[in-house]
């Protein structure tokens, strides 16, 4: 495996095409943080003094939102009365009684309105649509335990920051350059001319070959998971890694029982499979056609195509529409119907599974309700296999020309 990715790193092209990939992902990661950058102390602070408040006094939910929205009011008062100085001490105060109403009264009002409803619907349907809502009912219908906890500065800038759209594009087009070239260098350089070309020794090569691009997807998706990490905790302060995901309010309705921490890592274990297939097709290019342009344009117009595609309906079905991806022409039912076919069929959609967290996102199979996700990961799994196999059986035929 090493000798193999020392010739997928013997060309100097191949060290500007990474550096160009790495560059533009790290630029997009970072212009996104500067755009929305927002610290904010004082309400981590305030946060922090009034947890431990609750644990001295024993407070209860509803009797801590009162103490805080007596605070805010008394606040308030003394800054509408011309005392500017207190201004960072009201906005803390008052961001604080909003959080802990969503923790303590929101968030539990509105889940059992969620159940309640649901289950008045339960009694009048049948058939698929009854599957559909005894699903909701149980997920929802769990109790998750929020906590006061300080967890990040702006939710929202979080949930932006958290949506990969651009900045994978390259590195899904790095991956499939990087695929092609390990599966094609032999032929290339004329090396498979010294390759004993039986069966065995065709099977141990493309082992290898597969192996080596593999762990470089696998680095890959490691080092941009490490830096939304640390980006996300130096920059929006995120924290309470082991609380629920539901303590970020953009995922106020995600159904499923999810820390964090959980989060994060079912958001690495996507990319890498999404990174695992696009690994997989580009080596069926790249044993299929045998010339390397043109495995090299098919395999990087199929991986960063699908993105481009999620990009699109990603901006065009929300308020965050511009003039290339316009939100008023897709903003409507049929636009989001379509979107959420897209998110369940192509695999790249996976690269952002924020859409797939901020709600019940279940579709009907057969009548048998299924997560998106899921259903997703399904399907890149599949096409992952797939396109494995056929690799390994074209590239293995024991026909010494057809390796020519």
């Amino acid at each position: 495996m090493f000798n193999e990715l020392k010739k997928l790193f013997s060309s100097r092209f191949m060290w500007v095409i990474l550096a160009i990939a790495v560059g533009f992902s790290l630029y997009n990661m970072l212009s996104s943080v500067m755009r929305n950058y927002e610290s904010d102390a004082a309400t981590t602070e305030s946060i922090k003094e009034y947890s431990a408040q609750i644990d001295a006094e024993g407070l209860s939910g509803d009797e801590l939102c009162d103490v805080l929205y007596e605070s805010q009011q008394k606040l308030e008062k003394q800054y509408y009365a011309g005392d500017s100085s207190i201004f960072e001490q009201y906005a803390a105060a008052e961001k604080a009684y909003k959080y802990a109403t969503y923790v303590y009264k929101t968030f539990p009002a509105n889940r059992m309105k969620i159940v309640e409803n649901m289950e008045y619907d339960l009694r009048y349907s049948k058939g698929g649509n009854s599957r559909m809502l005894e699903t909701a009912v149980r997920l929802y219908n769990r109790n998750v335990p929020l906590s006061f906890t300080f967890t990040g500065h702006s939710h929202e800038r979080t949930y932006e920051f958290f949506n990969n759209k651009f900045s994978e594009i390259a590195m899904l087009a790095l991956i499939a350059a990087m695929s092609v070239r390990i599966f094609s260098v032999d032929r290339s350089t004329g090396a498979y001319r010294l390759i004993d070309t039986t069966r065995k020794s065709q099977r141990t090569v493309f082992r290898r070959q597969l192996s080596a691009v593999c762990v470089v997807a696998l680095f890959l998706a490691a080092v941009l998971a490490a830096m939304e990490v640390i980006l996300s905790v130096s920059v929006y302060g995120l924290s309470g890694f082991m609380l629920p995901v539901q303590q970020l309010e953009m995922y106020e309705m995600c159904p499923f029982s999810l820390t964090i921490a959980g989060f994060y890592l079912v958001k690495f274990i996507s990319k890498l499979m999404v990174y695992f297939m696009v690994v997989a097709f580009s080596a069926f290019c790249a044993v299929f056609f045998k010339r390397t342009v043109v495995s090299d344009v098919v395999s990087v117009i199929f991986s960063a195509g699908g993105q481009l595609v999620c990009v699109f309906y990603l901006y065009a079905t929300t308020r965050g529409g511009t003039a290339v991806f316009p939100s008023t022409v897709f903003m409507t039912q049929e636009g989001t119907e379509q979107y959420d076919t897209i998110r369940a069929l192509v695999p790249q959609g996976l690269l952002n599974i924020s859409k797939y967290m901020e709600k019940f996102d279940y579709m009907l199979l057969f009548g048998i309700p299924i997560n998106r996700m899921f259903f997703c990961l399904g399907i890149t799994v599949l096409l992952t296999v797939i396109f494995t196999v056929a690799a390994y059986c074209v590239r293995t035929r024991n026909v010494r020309g057809a390796w020519r």
